[in-house]
């Protein structure tokens, strides 16, 4: 389910939110919450969320301030976690979902948002997928290595094959990660 930021620690946006070493006049945002998919690698209560937050004042030109990818899992009904369960500098959120509402507290862990910071969102599965937001599940074209062929006429053929190759995957991958993120945004709440 997709969720509109409409909050910053109870002001209503654009609302002033540290992000890294530096304040910013938060204008938009969203929190994306991926419902579990199988194979269910983290255990069936597990997903993924994405958070993304734009501001006026962003040094980007699409407004881009700050982002984080991390599983989450619900620890009551609607309470959940945001942030791995080991290691790595991630962030870390606590949430409450109640009345089509997302509540998050930064709990720490990286250096995103500070500790205690509150945001809210609203869902908003019906506002349209934006451009910063389509390829959030794709993560570029396949890398492949190969040992080419000594004879120049083998080499041009291999090298046209893993061409072919790699534009054939990366078709795929861009499918499949615009099927996944309409998935993702469309989820009930």
């Amino acid at each position: 389910m997709y969720f509109r930021l409409t909050h910053v620690d109870g002001a209503a946006l654009p609302a002033e939110c540290r992000i890294g070493s530096r304040s910013y006049m938060l204008s938009a945002g969203g929190a994306l919450l991926e419902p579990p998919r199988p194979p269910f690698v983290n255990g069936p209560d597990r997903g993924y969320s994405v958070l993304r937050l734009q501001a006026t004042d962003a040094p980007q030109p699409n407004g881009l301030v700050g982002a984080s990818s991390e599983p989450y899992h619900w620890t009551s009904p609607r309470t959940l976690q945001i942030g791995r369960t080991q290691g790595g500098p991630e962030c870390r959120f606590s949430g409450s979902l109640a009345n089509q509402t997302l509540e998050l507290v930064a709990e720490g862990g990286g250096v995103f948002i500070p500790t205690g910071t509150r945001l809210r969102f609203v869902a908003a599965p019906d506002v349209p997928i934006t451009d910063g937001w389509r390829k959030v599940f794709y993560h570029g074209p396949p890398h492949v290595e190969y040992e080419p062929p000594a004879d120049a006429a083998a080499r041009q053929a291999v090298e046209q094959h893993v061409r072919e190759f790699i534009q054939e995957q990366d078709r795929a991958a861009l499918l499949a990660a615009g099927r996944r993120i309409e998935d993702a945004w469309r989820a009930p709440a």
